[in-house]
């Protein structure tokens, strides 16, 4: 009886820990993105998928970038403290779906490590393992307070289909087809291309998906006007999502992860690729259904590559799509720590907030990131640029991590990131491997920090996670940095020095980060008044002028920063 009640008292603490998770607002989050094949392999059975042949069947080529490495969501799954200890609170996880294993013209084929070809949206990869241990990846992610946000994709699926106008294919080939404008279209008709299937190619799963006329079936992408939201995504095939049977698909497909693995969040891949009328209803339903199942934060943020903040406004007020991945932020910062741009234009990013559909508060909400898997680390332009030794490479990779810990926006940390991860540039080349990597053009690069990724990559004793642990730290105990506002206290048109404010209430944390070679010192006002200073990092005031509230004689070093919290 005893027994009986210890297990009723674990399951009542259980659900009361997960009631707290599902309850836990974004604001709060800080995240951590991962492909899962280039972080950790636990299970070396998987890495062909349970498929023979060569390279070109079973996709695993663990020299080449373009090609499976192994990693899995056991190793995921086993790597979880270590996402822990860096002070993450959610995993944003690459599509981890089934794929068209290989793709590309002949000579130029890749892998689907990366998880965008999918052709079976209802199983795990079996590169990447199981359902049943997708399952199990979730659960030891949430017992860890962790939550577990999945990459989806919804404009397209694997290059299946091909166009009889376009040419002879085999199955080894890609043939390139021009996207052909509606207007075109003899008799108005919807099709311009005749689409059909090699034999050889795989199903896809659900079976609706076969249905050929759910499909644009309009050549190739010109990335512009209607060619950007009715082509393929370079050969993908491009689903119609004005039709009501592909919402419909979608809508199931969705669902049932929320139901089924119990996940936290999506990120909507190429979201902007999609008719904006399809997003009011889709979303609306998602986060209803997920409420319905307990989960009242369920968080969905769409990529829509716009690179200033007047486009990216104007797609999210055009969409009703509220979340967006911040893309003027990583451009901007990009640019400032280059020393392309200077604080006084890289502050004007924050300024234009009211713009955005909800202001700032739902800005507050947007993830930003000072890297990512498409457009490359910020420490290969630093390294790049030849204008910075090796140490200044470190200081500002520091500095930008303080930046984005205390901007408004959700820090997002691209995997290696933490461990110096440099890269060639973006794409494949800023996928590098966090277990010993055989691929020459990964391991020649030196990271910032010291070493190379032929070396096992998950050192907590590296400089820079040291420093995004201590921030993440800084960040999870202050409202005003999650919730507040922000107010720009001075802005360099010379260098680097860039100083603001979050404030929220009575709490106010004063930043000030200083991008250039040479020490600042100055003073800058404060909004409330203050009974004391807390220095969270550096020394943010040397003396107090309460009557006019001014920290006065603030000194920060070359390439650093300060943080202080002011109650």
């Amino acid at each position: 009886m005893r027994f009986i009640y210890l297990l009723i008292s674990l399951l009542i603490s259980l659900n009361a820990f997960t009631n707290m998770l599902n309850e836990r607002p974004i604001e709060e989050e800080t995240l951590y993105f991962v492909l899962t094949d280039r972080f950790y392999n636990s299970d070396s059975s998987n890495d062909k998928g349970g498929l023979g042949g060569n390279r070109l069947e079973h996709g695993y080529d663990p020299f080449d970038k373009g090609f499976f490495h192994g990693g899995d969501l056991k190793g995921l799954e086993a790597k979880l403290d270590y996402i822990k200890d860096l002070g993450a609170t959610a995993i944003w996880l690459a599509p981890i779906f089934t794929n068209k294993v290989v793709q590309g013209p002949k000579g130029m084929e890749s892998s689907a490590y990366h998880g965008y070809w999918i052709t079976d949206f209802y199983n795990v990869d079996p590169h990447f393992g199981t359902n049943d241990e997708f399952k199990s990846f979730v659960k030891a992610a949430h017992a860890k307070d962790l939550k577990v946000i999945m990459d989806i994709v919804i404009n397209h699926t694997a290059d299946v289909i091909k166009i009889r106008e376009c040419g002879d294919y085999t199955v080894e080939e890609y043939k390139y087809c021009n996207y052909q404008y509606f207007a075109d279209a003899p008799n108005g008709s919807k099709e311009r291309y005749t689409p059909f299937i090699l034999p050889g190619e795989p199903t896809k799963n659900p079976k609706e998906l076969n249905d050929l006329s759910l499909y644009n079936n309009r050549g190739d992408s010109n990335w512009f006007g209607e060619g950007a939201i009715y082509g393929d995504f370079s050969g993908l095939d491009d689903l119609d999502t004005t039709n009501p049977k592909v919402m419909e698909v979608m809508l199931d497909i969705y669902k049932y992860w929320i139901e089924e693995f119990d996940v936290d969040g999506y990120r909507i891949d190429t979201a902007r690729h999609v008719n904006d009328e399809f997003w009011a209803p889709f979303l609306t339903e998602i986060y209803d259904h997920a409420t319905k199942l307990g989960k009242n934060n369920f968080y969905i943020f769409g990529e829509a590559s716009y690179l200033t903040p007047d486009s990216l406004a104007a797609y999210q007020r055009r969409s009703e799509y509220t979340h967006l991945l911040d893309f003027p932020f990583s451009r901007a910062a990009i640019e400032y720590f280059l020393g392309n741009m200077t604080a006084d234009a890289f502050q004007e990013i924050f300024t234009v907030d009211s713009i955005y559909l909800g202001g700032q508060a739902v800005v507050n909400q947007f993830p930003i990131y000072i890297s990512n898997h498409d457009h490359g680390r910020l420490g290969y332009y630093l390294q790049n640029s030849d204008q910075f030794t090796k140490e200044e490479v470190l200081a500002k990779l520091v500095i930008a991590n303080a930046l984005m810990f205390t901007v408004r926006g959700v820090p997002t940390i691209y995997y290696g990131d933490e461990q110096g991860f440099t890269g060639d540039g973006g794409d494949k080349d800023a996928r590098e491997d966090m277990f010993p990597s055989k691929v020459s053009i990964y391991n020649d690069n030196i990271l910032a920090g010291g070493g190379t990724t032929e070396e096992d990559n998950f050192n907590s004793e590296h400089p820079l996670f040291k420093y995004i642990k201590y921030l993440a730290n800084i960040r999870s105990t202050s409202k005003a940095l999650k919730y507040g506002k922000q107010e720009t206290l001075f802005a360099s048109n010379v260098d680097g020095l860039f100083a603001y404010s979050r404030y929220l209430e009575d709490e106010e944390v004063l930043v000030v980060i200083n991008n250039s070679n040479k020490a600042w010192k100055g003073n800058l006002s404060y909004r409330n008044k203050i009974s004391k200073i807390t220095n969270l990092y550096g020394e943010c005031a040397q003396n107090i002028d309460a009557e006019s509230r001014l920290l006065k004689d603030i000194v920060v070093q070359p390439l650093s920063f300060a943080i202080c919290s002011l109650n």
